[in-house]
């Protein structure tokens, strides 16, 4: 008997697996050779970086969704204004659409696997740049014939792919592949497949320095991978396993008929065992899972959405389809969505695991809505062969954050109380303030070392391009350097008079008063991270009494995503394997990428960066920022109460907020298509040069989003002074 679910993508095949036993038997003596150093098998995939015809794909939209309440019941909270900003046709192998089958956001990029429907194989993957929520972009494309991919996840350098093939090479259909990924975020090349057990493999999750990998039905489990080797360290039989997160060091896996819920160590040794109600009774169907305040967010098909307690397997909260099935479901900060089919996508506001749906939305007759992911206000829907739905969120604002307790020496003596960390804002609502100096660039002094050797604008801004406290030569009409600047400037006023102040533009009063909001925030995320078992992400040295202490303390990256730290304490530390990382030192350099995790990073003396960063970056002395090559990025919030050089060329790109907090000197170098994209705030005299294209562009957007992690940089919005 072959079992169709209508627009679900079948992990098991029977038809397919039938025939392929028997063509695995006649290629024995043709299946890979014994795997090497690498554990990974040659494969072959088609990979498309061409973005100006991926685009095309793409239809932009500027649609509010209204949400059906009519299912809703006891609701008190108001739902979520959300406008559809993009439709996305999914990928055609061999005339044939495919379908997406999971998604996975990770900070400015979007992970789309894609498989196929019934007894056929064929699946793929997108990759999409959100860095601008509003106008999502299509980066790259692969796809493969004889392979359905289940699920994806990525380490900011590889993508990992598990799903099955009809590759009769092969002992088993379930497999992995690996493919690399470029600094400008593209698909790279094929390293290769690793052959698991059983028909399918279902889902991945990175952490504890392991690949975690599904497989399932019969004969399957949880596999334990080596990250480099790709060696399968330890394996625990789980039979029908659908899905698998991590919660710290905890290994929580989902399997069906029946659903339940297992917890393992690191190791995969078993720890608990819990029964998830009447849910995934459907055979051969996928799951999703992911864990927030130690609940287990469930897609549990026939159980709807449920929220169970991975500390007695309480339900805490269930949401079931009015009238059909949950295929996928996505938790983030406050809010839950689940796709139910021919229901549509459901819009849920969570808390302490209860689930209080607050309405639905359809995208039209007779299209069924199957995964959906949901971060940081972006939600992505797949629907069936329908393709791709992208839609933003308008967050409702929240409260006025405490200020953290500044402190009275350059080291902060208090260790903040954990908390969860803030869900950033990507379209942020702000009130303007009155004659607020919002700039491009917002200086004390423009120093007389002002060059402009380049043709086109060297400030791109929608509200004024330089505001300056003084400047000898600005307003002088017969210094040649006023003129010229004009020519280089999109604003207006394209420049203006106004005095430098930290408080208009931070939640503080004073340079020394800013670092130490910012310290606490680095602190803040440290004992975060050392409360849900991540102490392997934080550096965080302390003296006799128990409290932070960073004299001596250096920290050097040894490599891509590796951190070196020594003096009181020496730790190395894994970037790729943490959900964010902490760093609390004296001196801080960073020659190697640290890729897409969010690193909190504060320095009491020197901090360097001069690859790819993104977080927070704060220094009581020099900060130093040099980005050379193409692809180079740094995302964040940048502060230091001194400032030597910002130097960005050969198109490399700061995205965010840089500030210099004392009246020192500043040299800003932007050439060969070096750009920032943000603003930048400085106490400091500028010294400043832009040829080859060299472009500072004011964007309020990621500023707010990063500011809104730290509690420290005020909203912003566009509001040009008068000059």
């Amino acid at each position: 008997i072959i079992l169709f679910l209508p627009e679900i993508a079948l992990m098991h095949k029977p038809a397919t697996l039938i025939s392929l036993a028997a063509a695995v038997l006649l290629a024995a003596c043709n299946l890979p050779q014994p795997l090497g150093v690498s554990g990974l098998s040659p494969t072959q995939v088609n990979i498309n970086n061409n973005t100006e015809s991926l685009n095309h794909r793409v239809t932009r939209k500027k649609e509010t969704l209204t949400l059906d309440k009519s299912f809703t019941t006891q609701q008190t909270s108001t739902a979520l204004s959300l406008t559809l900003v993009a439709e996305v046709a999914p990928p055609e192998i061999e005339g044939e659409r495919v379908q997406a089958t999971n998604i996975q956001i990770l900070g400015d990029r979007a992970f789309v696997s894609y498989g196929t429907a019934g007894p056929d194989f064929a699946g793929g993957l997108y990759i999409f740049d959100i860095s601008n929520p509003a106008q999502p972009q299509l980066l790259s494309e692969l796809t493969k014939s004889d392979t359905d991919y289940y699920a994806v996840a990525s380490d900011g350098n590889r993508v990992f792919l598990p799903g099955a093939t009809e590759d009769a090479r092969f002992r088993n259909p379930a497999l992995l592949d690996v493919i690399s990924l470029q600094s400008n975020g593209q698909l790279g090349s094929a390293l290769g497949t690793l052959n698991v057990p059983s028909f399918a493999a279902t889902d991945v999750a990175l952490g504890n320095g392991s690949i975690y990998l599904t497989s399932g039905d019969a004969g399957g489990g949880v596999s334990r991978l080596d990250t480099t080797t790709f060696e399968r360290q330890n394996f625990a039989a789980l039979t029908d396993a659908r899905a698998v997160t991590l919660n710290g060091d905890q290994v929580v896996a989902f399997r069906g008929t029946p659903g339940t819920l297992q917890t393992f160590t690191p190791d995969l040794q078993p720890l608990q065992s819990f029964p998830v109600g009447e849910s995934a009774t459907i055979p051969v169907s996928q799951a999703t899972v992911r864990v927030l305040d130690g609940v287990a967010y469930v897609g549990a098909g026939d159980g709807g959405l449920m929220g169970v307690s991975l500390n007695n397997g309480a339900l805490m909260g269930q949401m079931k389809a009015p009238k059909g099935i949950t295929n996928g479901a996505a938790v983030d900060g406050d809010y839950a969505f689940a796709a139910e089919g021919e229901d549509g996508v459901a819009d849920a506001r969570r808390s302490n695991g209860q689930l209080e749906r607050l309405g639905a939305f359809r995208f039209g007759d007779r299209i069924s809505s199957n995964v959906v992911a949901w971060r940081n206000g972006v939600l992505f829907v797949a629907n069936g062969r329908g393709g791709l739905s992208i839609l933003t969120a308008n967050l409702p604002t929240p409260g006025p954050s405490a200020t953290p307790t500044p402190s009275a020496t350059p080291t902060p003596a208090p260790t903040p109380t954990p908390a969860p960390t803030p869900t950033p804002t990507p379209v942020p609502t702000a009130t303007p303030i009155p004659g607020y100096p919002l700039a491009v660039m917002t200086v004390n002094a423009m120093g007389d070392n002002f060059n402009l050797n380049q043709n086109g604008v060297a400030f791109e801004s929608a509200c004024t391009g330089i505001t300056y406290s003084t400047c000898t030569w600005c307003n002088n009409a017969n210094d040649w350097r006023a003129p010229k600047l004009q020519t280089h400037v999109t604003a207006n006023p394209k420049t203006s008079v106004a005095a430098w102040s930290v408080s208009n533009l931070f939640n503080a009063t004073s340079g020394e008063d800013t670092i130490s909001q910012f310290e606490a925030r680095v602190l803040q995320e440290a004992q975060t991270l050392i409360a849900s078992g991540k102490s392997a992400c934080v550096y965080l040295p302390t003296g006799s009494n128990g409290q932070p202490n960073r004299s001596g303390a250096n920290c050097n990256s040894n490599g891509d995503g590796k951190l070196q730290c020594s003096g009181s304490l020496n730790k190395n530390i894994d970037v790729a394997s943490c959900p964010s990382v902490a760093i609390y030192a004296e001196a801080i350099n960073l020659n190697h990428s640290m890729g897409n995790t969010p690193v909190y990073m504060a320095a009491a003396n020197t901090f360097s960066i001069n690859r790819s960063y993104k977080g927070l970056a704060v220094s009581r002395g020099d900060l130093n920022i040099s980005l050379q090559n193409s692809g180079v990025v740094a995302e964040g919030i940048f502060v230091g109460l001194r400032a030597n050089n910002l130097n960005l060329s050969n198109q490399a790109q700061l995205k965010g907020l840089y500030s210099s907090l004392q009246n020192s000197s500043l040299s800003v170098n932007l050439n060969n298509g070096g750009r920032l994209d943000g603003a930048l705030y400085t106490n400091a005299r500028v010294d400043f040069s832009a040829s080859g294209n060299g472009l500072m562009k004011l964007d309020t957007g990621i500023i707010n989003t990063w500011g809104a992690q730290t509690g420290v940089v005020k909203p912003v919005m566009c509001q040009a002074p008068q000059s």
